[in-house]
């Protein structure tokens, strides 16, 4: 059976990880790390790849990455082959060190962002191999918290952005480690990826967090935002200039991945935007920094539950 293609577009942020063949160890020493670090910094000049975090374990990897070309399985192929290459030349080995095809998800949604930078960041205290995330020193974390200088090619301007700083993402990841905060109902801890709840993905409110409301069909949806903005569909579906230009039509994107529980090139569908578009919105535009659509999502919340 042939596989599937990978979901790719340009600007779609990706949760890529891979492990070793028979679950051996791919990094056996600091000098096998950094030289997986040397082809990041490689594919992020050359492939134009973005690295926002990463955590290297014994037998795996994961890496939060965002592709502004859509070509993701090219710069993969390129840092596991060239890795590949090079583990074999320096231990004297033959034949393939990762097992099968590296493995990806697409991330869609701004709170899943959060929670899944979080969940790469602990990943190497929930396989014991440190007892506290700032003692990772083979993960962005420590980069990120100023423990160390990041490397030129690690993107961290925007991850701090979505926590509101370095003291609020310090807060939520010792919470999360700390078990003083649990992690959200749309997250797998154990996997990282997104839960099904009842038939679709859980629904978030303007801060990530799950609200109480079904998913909701688009068309209802996209009635309403008419409603609550006081504007019509065709201005829902007309692109303007601007960054602040048309807020009903980037509340529309916010409301539809809120309710429905689409992905983001199904909300480009209805509202006419490309996923790089859609992705664009959910970069710099959030719920709870913007009093006009929490008023819009208070109000949308109300006529859900009528």
């Amino acid at each position: 059976m042939p596989r599937p293609p990978r979901v790719d577009y340009p600007g779609a942020w990706h949760h890529v990880w891979h492990r070793g063949t028979r679950r051996a160890p791919i990094f056996e020493s600091d000098e096998h790390c950094y030289a997986f670090l040397d082809l990041i910094d490689i594919a992020t000049s050359s492939l134009a790849l973005e690295v926002h975090a990463y955590a290297l374990m014994s037998n795996h990897y994961h890496l939060l990455v965002r592709t502004p070309q859509g070509n993701l399985s090219e710069c993969m192929q390129f840092i596991d082959g060239r890795y590949t290459q090079e583990m074999n030349r320096l231990n004297g080995w033959d034949g393939s060190l990762f097992r099968g095809r590296f493995k990806s998800a697409l991330v869609e949604d701004e709170a899943y962002l959060i929670e899944l930078s979080t969940y790469i960041h602990l990943n190497p205290v929930r396989k014991k191999l440190v007892r506290a995330p700032d003692k990772a020193f083979w993960t962005s974390y420590q980069a990120y918290v100023g423990l160390v200088s990041p490397p030129e090619w690690l993107i961290t301007a925007t991850l701090l952005d979505q926590f509101g700083g370095v003291k609020a993402m310090q807060d939520h990841v010792q919470g999360r480690h700390r078990k003083k905060s649990s992690w959200p109902v749309f997250i797998d801890p154990d996997s990282g990826r997104i839960r099904k709840v009842d038939g679709g993905t859980a629904g978030l409110d303007g801060e990530g967090r799950k609200h109480d409301i079904p998913l909701q069909d688009p068309d209802f949806i996209i009635e309403q935002v008419c409603e609550v903005t006081g504007s019509s569909l065709r201005e829902l579906r007309t692109a303007r200039r601007g960054r602040g230009a048309n807020p009903s039509r980037r509340f529309a994107v916010l409301a539809l991945l809120s309710f429905c529980g689409l992905k983001q090139r199904e909300v480009g569908e209805i509202l006419k935007m490309s996923p790089a578009q859609v992705a664009k919105v959910l970069e710099r535009n959030k719920i709870n920094q913007n009093p006009t659509f929490r008023e819009w999502m208070d109000a949308l919340k109300e006529k859900c539950q009528e």
